[in-house]
């Protein structure tokens, strides 16, 4: 029996030959699956991070993830993932109660950076009294096969900044630019700056 919702059925056996009826009852107890979406499959750049999971936890409810790679804890409905490589997360839920379970996965796909320096180090030379701050360009190639959109600059050596140009920027594939980077005295004082 395959009920779309809790059925009881019934049986009765009777005795052609004496008339004789009996009867018993089973109950199909039909539970809900506990809900399982781990979300819509998503594109990350390499060292972001990215919450998983479309729904907040229900309580009597256990989540299982796996591979509890690049996790902040496989047991939470809806975990920090921060993988190194593309990877495909399966979720578990299981109602404790009834030991129901309902499954989902969810794809986090990792890209790498396609933005190449042409030089790893920058001298900026001696920054003195006569000389405050010095610039200098850097240049930069989309190496990758699809267009790049610089959007924001990190820099997080002290006394450093970015001077141009404009964000954001788009890169094609093949593309350079060159912006200009400061060091300001006397932070950066004997600057040599490594990208």
């Amino acid at each position: 029996a395959t009920p779309a919702a809790t059925t009881r059925y019934i049986v009765t056996v009777t005795d052609i030959a004496l008339g004789c009826i009996r009867t018993d009852s089973v109950a199909v107890i039909i539970h809900e699956r506990p809900i399982a979406d781990a979300g819509s499959d998503i594109t990350l750049c390499r060292d972001s991070s990215t919450i998983l999971g479309a729904t907040a936890g229900v309580a009597g409810v256990r989540y299982t993830w796996s591979p509890a790679l690049g996790l902040n804890d496989s047991t939470l409905p809806q975990p920090t993932a921060r993988p190194t490589t593309t990877i495909t997360y399966h979720l578990i839920a299981t109602d404790t109660a009834t030991g129901c379970e309902s499954s989902d996965d969810i794809t986090v796909s990792i890209l790498d950076g396609t933005i190449t320096p042409a030089t790893t180090t920058l001298d900026f030379g001696e920054l003195d009294g006569c000389t405050s701050s010095r610039e200098m360009p850097v240049e930069l190639t989309n190496t990758g096969a699809t267009d790049v959109t610089i959007t924001v600059t990190d820099i997080s050596a002290t006394g450093f900044s970015v001077v141009s140009p404009s964000l954001p920027i788009v890169l094609k594939p093949g593309a350079k630019l060159s912006p200009k980077l400061n060091a300001l005295m006397p932070i950066a004082s004997n600057a040599h700056w490594i990208l």
